[in-house]
């Protein structure tokens, strides 16, 4: 029991030496938490100096992009601004190309108009030289007719023997009409004992195909008259082959006949194509004289109309001179004002791009202090993310230990 006690009693010292050190280390932990505490406040205020930095910073940065954003807006308009006057600089210079085009078709018009009362000039002689060369055509024409005159005097006398000529042949052929019958006597007479050969011939043929017959209906131990029979069909055809000649001098007549008919076709043919020839030549000598003297009426119209033309023309040009000189000379008016904008033009853009150029260096004096704070704020981020790491160091720290103090209460708890 007295063991027992002891170590009851040592047990007790040694916790109550144990509970003593718990204590003195509460006491050590209190004065660490209101420490962190401290800090954590020191903490919490650098953190919230931080925030409002941040705002700031945040603030700059919209008013920045602002900034930013209205010299963007001024740069793209100072870029629209010189494609506006860039433009305009071309066309001014396309209405003074189209003005130097104009002036050169003015003097190309007046060389074209000078060239065509020229050519008026050369047509007009020309024409008169065609009413000579006329004139001389219609004495030439005068002396043709006096010559076709006697032509067709010469054609009447040549007419009167081709008559003559054409009722001597008329005889001949009624000669001609006399033996072509005697000829077509004889040909009748031929052909008649032709036909009656022929028609003897065509009798025995058949009395021939009806002995056939009668021999096919016998047997054949009657090939012997068979023989006999085509022996005498032989002869028959001998003798239609001495007809044959007979036929061919029949034939020769026939083509000598119609030799000597084709001969006077040919002759009365050539007589009617000699009248035909005659009557188209003079009917086409009258179609020609008809066609001169029209000629002759057109080209006299044509020259009426040739000089009433000309009339116009000259009219006409002299208004278009007329007309040109004034175009000229608004043109002209037009030319000296717009070259009077162009310069009031040129010197705007001078001055507008003089003030483009002040700006462009006001600009970039801007970028550059963007830049700068651009990299004044990333400095001062950076520093805030190390203040917020170690911020969170600390915080870690702070729970580390807070773990650390609930264990030992929770053992000391346990102890008592």
């Amino acid at each position: 029991m007295e063991s027992r006690s002891k170590d009851l009693e040592r047990r007790e010292a040694k916790i109550a030496a144990e509970g003593a050190a718990l204590a003195k280390r509460e006491e050590a932990l209190d004065g660490q938490g209101t420490t962190l505490e401290d800090r954590r406040d020191e903490l919490a205020r650098a953190t919230e100096r931080m925030e409002k930095i941040a705002k700031e910073l945040a603030m700059r940065d919209r008013k920045v992009a602002g900034e930013e954003r209205e010299v963007r807006q001024r740069h793209e308009e100072v870029q629209h601004r010189e494609r506006e006057l860039a433009a305009q600089g071309k066309e001014l210079e396309r209405q003074n190309h189209q003005l130097s085009e104009t002036v050169e078709e003015l003097t190309h018009s007046r060389e074209a108009l000078k060239d065509q009362a020229v050519k008026l000039l050369r047509s007009e002689r020309a024409l008169q030289e065609r009413l000579r060369a006329v004139e001389a055509r219609e004495q030439e024409l005068a002396k043709r007719d006096s010559v076709t005159k006697k032509r067709e005097t010469a054609l009447d006398k040549r007419e009167k023997a081709v008559e003559a000529e054409r009722a001597g042949l008329v005889n001949r052929t009624e000669a001609t009409g006399a033996g072509s019958e005697d000829l077509k006597a004889r040909r009748d007479e031929m052909e008649r004992e032709y036909a009656t050969k022929r028609a003897a011939l065509e009798r025995r043929v058949r009395e021939l195909e009806e002995r056939e017959r009668s021999v096919e209906k016998e047997s054949k131990s009657l090939e012997e008259l068979k023989t006999s029979l085509e022996e005498h069909e032989t002869a028959l055809l001998g003798g239609v082959h001495e007809l044959a000649p007979r036929k061919a001098s029949v034939e020769k007549a026939e083509a000598a006949l119609a030799r000597e008919q084709e001969k006077l076709r040919k002759r009365v043919a050539s007589i009617e194509a000699r009248e035909a020839k005659l009557k188209q030549e003079v009917d086409r000598r009258d179609s020609a004289r008809e066609a001169r003297d029209r000629e002759l009426e057109a080209a006299t119209a044509a020259l009426h109309e040739q000089e009433a033309t000309l009339a116009q023309r000259d009219q006409e040009l002299d208004k278009r001179e007329s007309a040109l000189e004034e175009r000229a000379g608004r043109t002209e008016a037009e030319r000296k004002r717009h070259e009077e904008s162009v310069a009031a033009l040129r010197a705007s853009i001078q001055d507008r791009a003089a003030k483009l150029d002040a700006m462009k260096s006001q600009l970039a004096a801007e970028r550059a202090e963007i830049q700068e704070t651009r990299f004044e704020h990333k400095a001062r981020e950076a520093k805030l993310k190390e203040t917020q790491s170690k911020a969170e160091k600390t915080d870690a720290d702070l729970e580390r230990r807070k773990k650390e103090l609930l264990r030992i209460k929770e053992g000391l708890k346990k102890i008592r």
